[in-house]
C-alpha cells in the first residue's frame, strides 16, 4: 500500500517567528521601583556617614526638634545655655552638658538623639523627591531629565567609589545611576529593568566629580 499519512493542518510557510520583547526596551516604559536592601551604610559614601554628620552647634532647629522627641526639661534648659556655641565634637558637647547638669550622661543615648534628629531631618528632605521619582517612566528619567539623571559606567566613577563596589562584590556590573534630587545631591544605585538598588548618598557630588570648565 502507497498511502501516505496526511497531515493535521497544512503550515504556514510565510509566517515569522514573534519578535521576542527586548526586557531593557520594555523596564524603560516601566515607573521606577525603589528597593533599599543593599543600601551601603558604611563606605566613603554610605548612609551612616550622611546620619553622622551632627552639627555640633545648638541651633534654633535643633532645639525644636529636640522639643518634638520630648527630652528631660533639665537637659533642654542646659541646651538653651549653650545656644550658638560651638563644639569640635559630641563628646566635646556632652562634656559641657555634663558640667551644667551636674551629672554624668551616657554617651549612647544622647548620640542616639542626636542621630535620630539627623534621619528624620534627612528623609524629611528627601521623602518628596522619593515619591516624584515613583510617578515617572525610566524613559522619562534618563532621557527627557537625562541632564539631572545619569546611566555612567563604572570605569568613570572615582577610584575611591569603585574600590568600594569591589568591597560590596558589585565589581561585575557595568554601569551606576545617578539621581539628581536638588543642588548638587546625588542618590546613586544599581537598575535591574525598572528596579532602583539605593546605593550611596552623595550630597557633594564625590563619586562622579564634575570637571571644572576650562580645565
Amino acid at each position: 500500500m502507497n498511502k501516505s499519512p496526511k497531515a493535521a493542518y497544512n503550515p504556514d510557510t510565510n509566517k515569522k517567528p514573534k519578535r521576542s520583547e527586548d526586557p531593557e526596551e520594555s523596564a524603560y516604559g516601566k515607573y521606577l521601583s525603589w528597593h533599599f536592601q543593599q543600601i551601603d551604610f558604611d563606605g566613603p559614601h554610605g548612609f551612616r556617614k550622611t546620619f553622622s554628620g551632627i552639627n555640633y552647634v545648638v541651633n534654633e532647629n535643633l532645639l525644636e526638634n529636640l522639643i518634638k522627641v520630648d527630652v528631660p526639661e533639665n537637659l533642654f534648659d542646659s541646651l538653651l545655655t549653650i545656644q550658638g556655641k560651638e563644639f569640635d565634637s559630641l563628646n566635646s558637647l556632652i562634656n559641657e552638658l555634663t558640667i551644667l547638669l551636674n551629672d554624668p550622661i551616657e554617651f549612647t543615648s544622647i548620640q542616639e538623639l542626636f542621630l535620630n534628629i539627623e534621619r528624620k531631618n534627612f528623609f524629611n528632605q528627601i521623602y518628596d523627591k522619593v515619591v516624584a521619582f515613583e510617578q515617572k517612566t525610566w524613559n522619562e528619567i534618563l532621557t527627557n531629565e537625562r541632564k539631572k539623571n545619569h546611566e555612567v559606567s563604572i570605569g568613570s566613577i572615582s577610584k575611591e567609589a569603585q574600590k568600594r563596589l569591589r568591597e560590596l562584590q558589585f565589581d561585575d556590573i557595568e554601569n551606576l545611576v545617578s539621581l539628581r534630587f536638588s543642588g548638587r545631591n546625588r542618590i546613586w544605585g544599581i537598575r535591574f529593568g525598572s528596579i532602583f538598588r539605593v546605593l550611596w548618598w552623595d550630597p557633594d557630588h564625590e563619586v562622579y566629580p564634575s570637571e571644572k570648565k576650562h580645565t
